[in-house]
């Protein structure tokens, strides 16, 4: 397994944080990021979350880092372009939310579901 803190093609990392309020299941939440940097060098990438919520799937509620109403992951750069030195100049934007929620898709951005927070 090749250790990403150590590959020169690493660039920035930040943690994401999923949260819901409501009971039910969230599944297959996939969240399209716009990353931009003050020169002007822009890139989608999207990230997917472990299902959260009241989950069905038998995984162990122990597993979550902050209970079972939160999921957590990771964008990660591999993009020489967005040099390390400058992760503090990255600017992210959500341009597309989708997931699963009781078994229903929803578009998360349409229905106003998702906010990002600084």
């Amino acid at each position: 397994m090749r250790d990403n803190f150590l590959d020169k093609g690493f660039s920035c990392m930040d943690s994401l944080f999923a949260t819901t309020n409501k009971l039910g299941e969230v599944a297959n939440l996939r969240v399209t990021f716009s990353i931009r940097r003050p020169s002007g060098k822009e890139i989608n990438q999207t990230v997917g979350f472990a299902p959260f919520g009241l989950n069905r799937l038998n995984i162990s509620f122990t597993d979550y880092l902050f209970g079972s109403f939160t999921s957590n992951s990771s964008l990660i750069l591999y993009k020489p372009e967005f040099e390390r030195k400058s992760c503090a100049t990255v600017r992210t934007t959500i341009v597309a939310a989708t997931a699963t929620i009781n078994g229903k898709d929803v578009e998360l951005l349409k229905a106003g579901a998702i906010e990002q927070k600084w």
